[in-house]
């Protein structure tokens, strides 16, 4: 009798191969809800600058670094000189707005490290301000062009600015704001507006004053988006002597889109009212609805 050996029998069973486990970079809740990123868009003399500096009055703000690309620190003197031991003011060069940033965000790397910052005997930063976006766009583009070169050496531009020129200012801007935003620290962006005229509405529309798609995107990587204005009360008839009273108006919820149907407010942190009103608006008061515990 021979006997066959016995086939072994295939296993049906998938073979799983060890793989490891990929590191994710996990964000704890707390940074989530701590951090805000605010653009404040208002015409000239509007307030922006020192609504944006009134940050320094913030108890919970240890230290500031304020990007002046606008001359706004001649609007935040008294503020800036009352607490210079928490802000470190730095300006942009109109020959090398990139370079400029790139260090100053090399820098905030670790100044916005608390233990890192220590380390190295800087500032710990808690709130980066930059005032304004409209300014550094137009650095941004410029040194692009080569317009600012050229205007040093007393030259006109040979050529104007070509599209993918445009597109490369839009990237260096958009790449810098997520950059900062990512960041652990507070944000605060100001940004000039104009009002240009719709034919077919007949009205006044506010414009961010940045290139078209630059401008239509930049609101988005923010958590808050406020409109600052001034509003005059109309003159009493039965009191002509009195001088029309000023008062500022911040629109910070999208409720209040409704009023013109172009300014586009925001409030991710859902505390805001429609808007702000009085004869100074402070940050002060806006972290009060932010951080309420």
């Amino acid at each position: 009798m021979i006997i066959q050996p016995v086939k072994p029998v295939e296993s049906l069973a998938p073979i799983v191969l060890k793989k490891k486990t990929p590191v994710l970079n996990f964000i704890e809740p707390e940074v989530l809800s701590e951090y805000m990123s605010i653009l404040i868009i208002g015409a000239q003399g509007a307030g922006k600058t020192k609504l944006a500096s009134s940050v320094l009055e913030c108890e919970q703000i240890e230290g500031v670094l304020y990007i002046d690309v606008d001359r706004g620190t001649k609007t935040a003197a008294r503020l800036i000189t009352q607490y210079r031991n928490k802000v470190k003011v730095v300006g942009i060069d109109k020959l090398d707005p990139i370079g400029d940033m790139k260090k100053i965000i090399q820098w905030l790397e670790i100044a916005t490290d608390r233990e890192k910052a220590e380390e190295a005997g800087i500032l710990f930063v808690n709130i980066v301000i930059i005032d304004s976006i409209s300014f550094l766009a137009d650095r941004t583009i410029a040194k692009l062009w080569g317009t600012a070169e050229a205007v040093a050496k007393g030259n006109a531009p040979e050529k104007a600015a070509t599209q993918p020129e445009w597109n490369q200012q839009k990237s260096i801007v958009e790449e810098w704001i997520t950059t900062l935003r990512d960041m652990h620290c507070h944000l605060i962006v100001t940004c000039h507006q104009h009002s240009e005229k719709n034919e077919r509405a007949g009205v006044l529309m506010p414009q961010l004053i940045l290139p078209g798609k630059l401008g239509k995107k930049l609101p988005a990587f923010f958590d808050e988006v406020f409109w600052l204005s001034i509003d005059q009360s109309k003159p009493d008839p039965k009191k002509p002597e009195d001088k029309p009273k000023s008062r500022r108006v911040l629109l910070c919820n999208a409720e209040g889109n409704q009023e013109d149907g172009f300014r586009e407010a925001k409030d991710r942190s859902q505390t805001l009212p429609v808007k702000i009103e009085g004869p100074d608006i402070t940050m002060k008061t806006l972290f009060g609805y932010f951080f309420k515990d």
